[in-house]
């Protein structure tokens, strides 16, 4: 399998785990339910927005396997600065909802890409 099949499969793969992670709590478009809680599990520990980092993952993938990568290229940057902003919008929301007290978790795990830190929390616990 080449890095890019690989890298949109890890993406996908990651997407589906992190939506099953948070079951009825995932919907389309950012909101809060009244069942809305801190996911601190599952891939929810390795970065704040899994869901994110598996659209990025897969686009960039699929930019390894083009042949045109520099429009792929383009796509990527363009879904980044997307989830940068939408992650943005759901934090603040969230923020607002549990009173400032969804800071302590924007201090712990990292947004969009995981640390070393959240790696080895998410493989060992």
């Amino acid at each position: 399998m080449s890095l890019g099949g690989f890298t949109s499969l890890l993406g996908l793969g990651l997407f589906f785990h992190a939506t099953k992670t948070l079951g009825p709590l995932f919907v389309g478009e950012p909101s809060i339910t009244k069942e809305q809680k801190v996911i601190n599990w599952g891939p929810y520990c390795l970065v704040r927005h899994p869901i994110y980092l598996g659209y990025l993952l897969l686009v960039s993938g699929l930019t390894l396997m083009s042949v045109y990568p520099w429009i792929m290229l383009i796509n990527t940057l363009s879904i980044y600065l997307w989830a940068n902003k939408r992650a943005s919008l759901e934090e603040n929301m969230l923020n607002s909802y549990f009173n400032g007290n969804y800071y302590e978790k924007m201090h712990n795990t990292p947004s969009l890409f995981p640390s070393l830190a959240s790696i080895r929390k998410y493989i060992w616990g």
